[in-house]
C-alpha cells in the first residue's frame, strides 16, 4: 500500500504557543518545564487518508544542531509567530536556515485574540514586512508561502492550517529513491536505544537492511502502536532498537553506490578547515548550551579543553604555552590578550561562524618518510597543494588530533629552499615535533 503524507517541522520562539497549537490538533495536553520545548516531540495525524508527521523543536535557538537537523528532514514548515512579538533574533537565525531549503512554509500568527482589530492589522502588516525583508515570498505576493492568522488557544484557523497542510502535501516532488530518515532516539528498558524511523518511499520488510553512507543495518523488530509488525510503509512511523543510529540520519532501502572523493580535491575546494581554541565556562547550563552548538563546527574547528569553573592564572599561562585562546563564557568580564570573552551564547556562535569561514587552506604537504639527523626529526613530504614556505606557523593533523608548530627548514637535495611547489618532495624541520608518516602539515591564512 502506497501512502502519502509529509514531514512537518514545527518551528517558532520560546512561547510563541507552539506546544499550545500540537495540543488542539492533537486533543493532547503537552507540559512543558518553563514554558519551553526540550526535547524533539513526534506526532503523527491521519487526515483526510494522508498521514502527516508534525516535529516539535525545541523553542531556543541553543538546541540548534537539532533544529537544523529538522529543518533538513521536513517537507513543510510550519512557522508560529506570536502577533506581540513579531520575528524575535532567535527566530530569524531558524528562519534563515529555512529559507536556504527552497521548501514550502506556512507561517502562523499566533494570539491574534489578545489585541484589537486595528492592532492586529498594524501588527500583521510589520510582520509581512519583515517575513519579506528575509526573501520568503508569500502567496499574495506571487509566492508559495503561505501565511494564516490564527489563535491556538480558541482552535481559530486550524481547519484551515491542516486543509493547506493537505493541498501542500499533494503537489510535493516525489523521489525515485527509496529512503527515509531517523526521526528520534530515546532510550529503552533493553539497554538499547528506540528510535523512531519514518520511511519517505517505498516499504520495509522485517529482517531487510537500511543502508546509512558509512554503515548497514539489519531490520530485527518493527514496532508500530504496540505491536510488532513484519511490513512497514511509507509515511507510517515504528519504533526500532538499536544503539547505532543517529538523530536526522538519512537512509536508504537499497544499497547507494557513492562516488570516493579524491582527498587532494577535497582540499583545493578548501572544504576542511582546522581552528582550536580552550572553552572554559563559570557554569553548568552555559557549558550544556555550548556543547549544543558546538557540533555544528566541530568538523572545523577543535576545542583543545572544555571546563567548567573560574577563569584561573594557571588556564592563562595554559594558552600562553599553547598559543591557543581561550573562550570564555561568563556574566564575569575578563580582560587577557589570551581570552576572548563572551556574555551569551548567539556571540559565540557568530563568532565561531565567521572564524572557519575565513580560513583559507593556503597550503599544504603531507608525510612520506623521516630522517634523524643530529637528534633532529626531518619529514620527508610532499606538498600536495599550494607553495609551502620557510617559517610559517602550521597545523598539524596527526592521529586525529591537531598541534601546532612552525617551519624552521625546507630542503630539497640538501639545499637550503625558502619555499617548495606544489608536487615536490622536500625535508622539512619543525619545531618541537616529532613526526608519523601519513601526518598533514597545513598552513592557514
Amino acid at each position: 500500500m502506497i501512502n502519502s503524507g509529509a514531514i512537518l517541522g514545527v518551528f517558532g520562539d520560546v512561547d510563541n504557543g507552539k506546544t499550545t497549537l500540537l495540543s488542539k490538533i492533537f486533543d493532547k495536553i503537552f507540559y512543558e518545564k518553563e514554558g519551553i520545548t526540550q526535547k524533539t516531540r513526534v506526532l503523527e495525524l491521519n487526515y483526510k487518508k494522508s498521514f502527516f508527521i508534525f516535529i516539535d523543536t525545541p523553542g531556543h535557538y541553543g538546541f540548534s544542531t537539532t533544529i537544523n537537523k529538522i529543518i533538513d528532514v521536513s517537507d513543510i514548515y510550519i512557522i508560529v509567530i506570536d502577533i506581540l512579538v513579531g520575528l524575535s533574533k532567535n527566530l530569524i537565525l531558524i528562519l534563515k536556515y529555512i529559507l536556504k531549503k527552497k521548501k514550502n512554509s506556512i507561517f502562523l500568527i499566533n494570539k491574534i485574540d489578545k489585541v484589537s482589530y486595528i492592532e492586529k492589522k498594524y501588527m500583521i502588516r510589520k510582520i509581512k514586512k519583515d517575513i519579506l525583508g528575509l526573501g520568503f515570498l508569500l502567496e499574495e505576493n506571487g509566492g508559495e508561502n503561505l501565511l494564516i492568522n490564527i489563535s491556538a488557544k480558541k482552535k481559530i484557523g486550524i481547519e484551515i492550517l491542516l486543509e493547506n497542510i493537505f493541498l501542500l502535501s499533494s503537489i510535493l516532488k516525489k523521489s525515485d529513491k527509496d529512503f527515509g530518515y531517523v526521526l528520534k532516539i530515546k532510550s529503552s528498558r533493553y539497554m538499547k536505544f528506540s528510535n523512531i524511523l519514518i520511511i519517505k518511499n517505498g516499504s520495509l520488510n522485517i529482517k531487510d537492511n537500511i543502508y546509512f553512507r558509512n554503515k548497514k543495518v539489519r531490520i530485527t523488530n518493527i514496532k508500530r502502536n504496540g505491536l510488532f509488525l513484519k511490513k512497514i510503509s511509507n509515511y507510517l512511523t515504528f519504533e526500532f532498537l538499536s544503539d547505532s543510529l543517529e538523530f536526522g540520519e538519512k537512509f536508504y532501502l537499497k544499497k547507494i553506490k557513492t562516488k570516493v572523493k579524491n582527498k587532494i580535491d577535497v582540499l583545493k575546494k578548501n572544504v576542511i578547515f582546522f581552528k582550536s581554541f580552550i572553552f572554559k565556562t563559570d557554569c553548568f547550563s552555559k557549558y550544556y548550551a555550548f556543547k549544543k552548538i558546538m557540533f555544528e563546527f566541530e568538523d572545523k574547528i577543535n576545542f583543545l579543553i572544555l571546563d567548567v569553573g573560574k577563569l584561573l592564572l594557571s588556564d592563562i599561562k595554559l594558552s600562553e604555552s599553547l598559543n591557543q585562546d581561550i573562550i570564555f563564557f561568563s556574566e564575569k568580564k575578563c580582560f587577557n590578550k589570551f581570552v576572548l570573552y563572551f556574555s551569551n551564547i548567539y556571540e559565540i556562535y557568530n563568532f565561531l561562524k565567521k572564524i572557519y569561514k575565513k580560513s583559507k587552506l593556503l597550503s599544504q604537504a603531507k608525510v612520506v618518510k623521516i630522517f634523524k639527523k643530529n637528534e633532529k626529526y626531518f619529514c620527508g613530504c610532499k606538498v600536495l597543494l599550494g607553495v609551502l614556505k620557510n617559517n610559517k606557523k602550521v597545523e598539524i593533523f596527526s592521529k586525529k588530533k591537531i598541534s601546532y608548530s612552525e617551519i624552521l627548514s625546507l630542503m630539497i637535495k640538501k639545499y637550503k629552499k625558502d619555499s617548495v611547489n606544489e608536487g615536490e618532495y622536500c625535508g622539512v624541520l619543525l619545531k618541537n615535533y616529532k613526526p608519523i608518516i601519513g601526518d598533514l602539515i597545513s598552513v592557514y591564512e
